[in-house]
């Protein structure tokens, strides 16, 4: 199935590839991914394994997660999904009003609106708790009006909302990790993700047995902090297209680490470098 949000830097274009991984890794005991950093989920909504565990820290995004797992009938029709810039600054101030309030029912299915209707489907708070991102001014955003088949997939999902390092994979999981990219950009948490976060994940994974598929920026100390952990580190070019800079869309190297898993399986992904 498609990815039920967009998402900045999103995997969705390289999910089929690690599908076939996914499978080859099937026939020596896989039965699951884990996705430490979910975001948008565009390898386990694709390759839709029969087990998942999805946790991020936006807790927005898993509350969204966690409802439609439970709600059979979720849908989008307790608020107002039109389609323009002053209602998407409504609904905005109406889901930031809830979190300071605490009442937070309809925020899911307002969560899920402003993130087909808002600039990229970026997620950003500032220094207050607030959802920041402006009106996308799209002409025809895709706005469901059936969760079911999604309901269907979540309900075998283990949902939580955390640091990765609380997070207690499944021993028999294919972990796919997408963390926030060496770039400069601090929008994951109020702290960031400095290279010393970045060091704390790396030495994350390595501590699982595991088969584990990694990416990130192919920055020199990166490739260099996976080599040294014993991964197998590749790279691959990626169309990057968040920023509104007249190069925005180019492409840049990203890396692409693998762990506990055999070379031959790793040769056989086809969007490699090298």
């Amino acid at each position: 199935m498609e990815p039920l949000l967009k998402w900045p830097g999103g995997k969705r274009w390289i999910a089929e590839e690690l599908g076939l991984l996914y499978k080859r890794l099937q026939n020596k005991g896989v039965n699951g991914i884990t996705e430490p950093f979910a975001g948008g989920a565009s390898i386990s909504f694709v390759v839709e394994p029969e087990n998942v565990q999805l946790n991020d820290i936006i807790s927005p995004l898993t509350d969204l997660y966690s409802e439609i797992k439970a709600n059979d009938s979720f849908s989008l029709s307790g608020i107002n999904i039109l389609n323009t810039e002053d209602n998407y600054l409504k609904n905005r101030e109406i889901f930031n009003q809830n979190i300071k309030s605490g009442t937070t029912e309809k925020n899911p299915a307002l969560f899920y609106y402003m993130n087909r209707t808002g600039y990229r489907g970026m997620v950003r708070f500032n220094k207050l708790g607030e959802f920041n991102i402006s009106f996308g001014n799209y002409a025809k955003p895709i706005l469901l009006d059936d969760f079911s088949a999604y309901h269907q997939f979540l309900k075998r999902a283990e949902i939580t909302n955390g640091c990765f390092q609380e997070l207690k994979v499944k021993q028999s999981h294919m972990i796919f990790s997408d963390p926030p990219y060496d770039d400069g950009w601090v929008g994951y948490s109020e702290n960031g993700f400095d290279m010393n976060k970045q060091t704390q994940h790396a030495h994350w994974l390595a501590s699982h047995k595991n088969p584990i598929v990694t990416t990130n920026k192919a920055t020199p100390r990166i490739v260099s902090l996976y080599k040294s952990l014993g991964f197998t580190v590749k790279t691959y070019s990626a169309r990057r297209s968040i920023s509104a800079k007249k190069n925005s869309g180019e492409k840049v190297k990203e890396m692409i680490a693998f762990l506990n898993i055999k070379p031959s399986d790793i040769k056989k992904i086809c969007f490699l470098d090298d």
